[in-house]
């Protein structure tokens, strides 16, 4: 099942709130809410409403440098999120993005390690394809949200083991792109991966889904793996110009090909 949140409702949150500002949609989300009370999308957008809010609030610094009186305007608005998941579960939790807002306050809250296990349990046994539940769930692991680099390590492992082996190691490498776009490894370079792993895993994505976007961030990854191999594979399928929206800079390409051809 595919989330019924995820994309264009996530998107009116970020354009409304800039627009209109954030006490006009919160007004409009609770209405929206109160007219529909049995429908999932619009008690998970209070939700979600709620959380864009905090976290806007909050910024993306590190919590040490966040201002207590911004933290506390954050902490409210995650536990008001909360409350909104927790008295809609019955109606809300059919989407599978309902977990993944929990997860998200399972993180923002430091919730234990058994309750977010338990949690994140519940979400993969409801719906165990929903990519958005491994993605957020890593979060709690991240050394940067008091986890530790072999926790983070230890539970991309384990929740990709329920899965056939070519699908275990695509989703290997799909978690492993996400942390480290969000950067909880800090450098990919000096993360505890397997790049043998996230290489097999990058070619069943990409056979699957052979998009451009796909193919130029598993050849910037090869390089980053020092995978000379794997790199001539992905740079092969690169159609035209590599896109600069991955590599940032023609030259980082060039000098790949270059490094690849010795």
């Amino acid at each position: 099942m595919r989330s019924i949140l995820n994309g264009a409702l996530r998107q009116v949150i970020a354009e409304t709130a800039q627009a209109e500002g954030w006490a006009s949609l919160e007004d409009k989300a609770l209405a929206w809410a109160r007219k529909s009370p049995s429908s999932p999308v619009a008690q998970l957008f209070v939700a979600n409403v709620l959380l864009d809010h905090g976290y806007a609030v909050r910024g993306t610094e590190y919590a040490s440098e966040v201002p207590a009186d911004r933290m506390a305007q954050f902490r409210r608005y995650v536990q008001a999120s909360r409350e909104q998941l927790e008295k809609t579960k019955s109606v809300a939790s059919i989407d599978p993005s309902w977990y993944e807002a929990m997860l998200s306050i399972a993180q923002y809250q430091r919730w234990s390690q058994h309750q977010h296990e338990a949690l994140f349990a519940e979400a993969i046994k409801k719906e165990p394809e929903f990519l958005q539940t491994y993605f957020v769930a890593s979060g709690w692991y991240s050394p940067k949200w008091g986890g530790s680099r072999n926790a983070l390590n230890d539970f991309i492992v384990k929740s990709v083991s329920r899965f056939a082996q070519s699908e275990a190691d695509a989703m290997y490498t799909r978690i492993h792109w996400w942390v480290s776009e969000l950067g909880y490894f800090d450098r990919f370079e000096d993360a505890p991966v397997d790049c043998a792993r996230m290489m097999r895993g990058a070619k069943v994505v990409a056979q699957a889904f052979p998009d451009q976007w796909n193919i130029n961030n598993f050849a910037l990854f090869a390089v980053r793996c020092y995978d000379k191999a794997s790199f001539i594979h992905f740079a092969a399928l690169i159609r035209s110009q590599p896109m600069l929206e991955v590599w940032e800079d023609r030259a980082y390409f060039d000098n790949a090909v270059s490094w690849s051809r010795h």
